[in-house]
């Protein structure tokens, strides 16, 4: 591929490192990837506070992001002249800005010579005004419909949207739009932790030869962790140390996201609480392999947004999950993973027993979780959605 058939790339994003969240992450990872397969990238994102070191090619020029700064954005596009905008849209990001959502319009109607692909992380609804709450939907819709091809991270939200079920990784044409579902990838890569895990465990606080369940992420309501506490304390009959890992727990930081004191893991009898607090990626990587098992119990059931999922098979951890809305190919329970119903902790609790008490069978189902997460990596990532940037250019 000659350097002028190279798509050139500019993503348009809320959040980017060293901003907390996930959309940031997911960008900062996919750009560097899409750059090893010979894409030229910008990302054009927020303010944040000063740094010493940058990409070269980012511009921290949205001070904010509403109306008042299209014409801004629309002239850095001009200058960046790329074949495609990538827009990240997640409403929280963008701090609820119905903007945002015209983004794609915006560039068919300021002549900004590319074509626009947004990536939808969710279904959030931006902010209007009060009791617009179908005029928040249609501005979603309107995010899809203008923009020449539309990624879903999970498939649910393509039903919903699109009235239509996609296969994973394919392009398919919807009227006007190219559409494909590309699922999140791990945000948490793993890390060299050398081979002695028992004296890793004791520098990190955790006992040593203890069995260890680590739980990724915020304590939010969606993420179960009362339903947790419940199973844990039907556990008590287990043999030896046993200890709980909250592993980057902490107070959330994206709009619209708050932290929920009542969603707590106290008095759960034999099972030690060690909490990692905030840290950075590679530091909670660290962490993941101090772990003999994932639990992640989502009030809603699994979903492929779901980065801590990723993560966490990334790793060649076994999983237990909960069970989602509609199945997911490769996804098996009993295969590569174990799901319970949302909600359901007498299941939740004998499906950490029966790990628990099997050594075999956290090595087989961390090493069916870890061939799964080939197929949700980087590199699959970045291959399906420059298949998508060729469905919507003549750029290879």
């Amino acid at each position: 591929m000659t350097e002028a058939r190279r798509p050139r790339v500019a993503f348009v994003t809320g959040e980017y490192p060293p901003q907390v969240g996930g959309v940031g992450d997911h960008v900062a990872l996919l750009r560097e990837t899409l750059e090893q397969m010979g894409v030229t990238t910008w990302v054009i994102t927020g303010t944040p506070p000063g740094l010493e070191v940058d990409h070269p090619r980012t511009s921290r020029m949205m001070r904010r992001w509403g109306f008042t700064r299209m014409t801004a954005l629309m002239r850095r596009l001009q200058e960046i002249k790329p074949n495609v905008v990538h827009l990240q849209y997640q409403s929280g990001a963008f701090g609820l800005s119905a903007a945002a959502n015209l983004i794609p319009r915006f560039i068919r109607t300021r002549r900004v010579a590319a074509k626009t692909v947004t990536t939808l992380h969710d279904l959030r609804t931006p902010y209007v005004f009060p009791k617009a709450g179908m005029l928040r939907r249609f501005l979603v819709r309107r995010t899809a419909k203008d923009s020449d091809g539309v990624i879903f991270v999970s498939p649910e939200d393509a039903r919903e949207l699109m009235k239509q079920d996609l296969p994973i990784g394919e392009v398919s044409q919807l009227d006007s739009t190219m559409a494909s579902v590309i699922p999140v990838g791990p945000t948490i890569l793993p890390v060299g932790a050398g081979d002695d895990r028992e004296a890793l465990r004791a520098e990190l606080g955790l006992p040593r030869k203890a069995f260890v369940v680590g739980h990724i992420g915020f304590r939010q309501r969606n993420k179960g962790m009362r339903v947790l506490g419940d199973a844990l304390r039907q556990t008590q009959q287990l043999q030896g140390d046993v200890a709980l890992a909250l592993i980057g727990s902490g107070e959330p930081a994206a709009d619209g996201r708050r932290h929920d004191r009542g969603e707590r893991t106290d008095n759960i009898g034999r099972w030690q609480v060690v909490e990692s607090g905030w840290l950075d990626p590679d530091g909670m990587s660290r962490w993941l392999q101090c772990c003999d098992l994932c639990v992640l119990p989502f009030a809603d059931g699994l979903s492929l947004r779901r980065s801590t999922f990723m993560s966490a098979i990334a790793h060649g951890l076994p999983v237990v999950t909960t069970r989602p809305e509609q199945s997911f190919a490769g996804v098996e329970s009993g295969e590569n993973v174990i799901l319970v119903p949302p909600g359901d902790a007498a299941s939740l609790s004998y499906a950490i027993t029966q790990f628990a008490g099997s050594p075999k069978m956290r090595e087989d189902y961390g090493e069916r979780a870890r061939q799964l997460g080939e197929r949700f990596s980087w590199e699959a990532n970045a291959r399906s959605t420059l298949a998508l940037y060729h469905a919507v250019t003549d750029v290879d």
